[in-house]
């Protein structure tokens, strides 16, 4: 396949924002996903300092990008500077998707339903079980928001600055779901051994970031039990390494990455998005 983009001044531009976004693996999969619909459209990175977001979000607009993804550490604070917002992204408190429109950015998250994608790849059915989700960010919120709705049966956070987390224990008493927050030192292991699913929502095992560590111990697995990491590079992390070895199921984050990018894609392109494409092209480059 051709890899290179003729960009003129027709080219409708998409970009990913931010701080750092260097090791973004999304403009490989977006503009692999442009080639396979000849779409005139490319897609590229920004990195975007906390500081600078509300210049940025302005600057993208007068400039005419179609469309943004939102990564971190901006995925909370944007949604004070969008002009309109979803409704799912208003649920969990989190955009990672601006579609332009006539009024401005509108606000949206992909994040929940790319996490049920990789689930529903596997088999594998949240229906009243037992879940720990580590972490309390952006991807967090967006897991707690699709896990609860899905009618998981209880949800049990565990976070550093348990305070952080009161908001997506609200989330999912408000969609029905049990919801309690624990410190990562108190009950923690108790609360993975007894966890039906287990999803690291956190940057732990990430190349370049805590890389080579589990935010777990491998003897706190319940074995058999099912292991999501939203982590996607690498792709077997010491997290998934760990729960392989307890025969449980394991899943990758590419999956989600894959399937929220689709997600945006859609949005912005009024197409549907190629996600056999898009993952070919992330596993190209991992």
């Amino acid at each position: 396949m051709n890899n290179i983009i003729d960009i003129t001044g027709a080219t409708n531009v998409a970009c990913v924002i931010g701080y750092p976004v260097a090791h973004s693996q999304s403009p490989i999969m977006h503009n692999a996903a442009f080639r396979e619909l000849a779409l005139d459209w490319i897609y590229v990175p920004f990195g975007v300092a906390p500081d600078d977001l509300p210049a940025a979000l302005s600057g993208l607009y007068a400039l005419g990008v179609r469309g943004v993804n939102v990564t971190i550490p901006h995925k909370e604070a944007v949604m004070q500077l969008v002009t309109s917002i979803s409704a799912e992204a208003a649920a969990i408190g989190s955009v990672n998707t601006l579609l332009r429109t006539a009024a401005g950015w509108h606000g949206h998250s992909t994040d929940g339903e790319g996490f049920m994608r990789g689930l529903l790849e596997h088999n594998v059915s949240v229906t009243g079980k037992r879940t720990v989700i580590m972490g309390a960010g952006g991807a967090a919120r967006a897991v707690v928001g699709a896990l609860a709705q899905a009618g998981a049966g209880e949800i049990t956070i565990i976070a550093r600055h348990p305070e952080r987390a009161h908001e997506l224990q609200l989330l999912g008493q408000q969609n029905n779901c049990p919801t309690r927050v624990i410190a990562w030192d108190a009950g923690a292991q108790a609360a993975v051994a007894q966890a039906e699913l287990l999803v690291n929502a956190t940057s732990i095992g990430m190349t370049g970031k805590a890389d080579g560590e589990s935010p777990v111990s491998a003897a706190w697995i319940a074995p058999g039990s099912c292991v999501y990491d939203l982590v996607y590079n690498p792709r077997i992390t010491p997290l998934l390494h760990a729960a392989k070895a307890r025969n449980c199921v394991t899943i990758d984050g590419l999956m989600m990455l894959a399937a929220q990018g689709a997600a945006s894609f859609s949005l912005w392109t009024g197409c549907e998005a190629p996600l056999k494409t898009m993952m070919e092209a992330l596993e190209s480059c991992l």
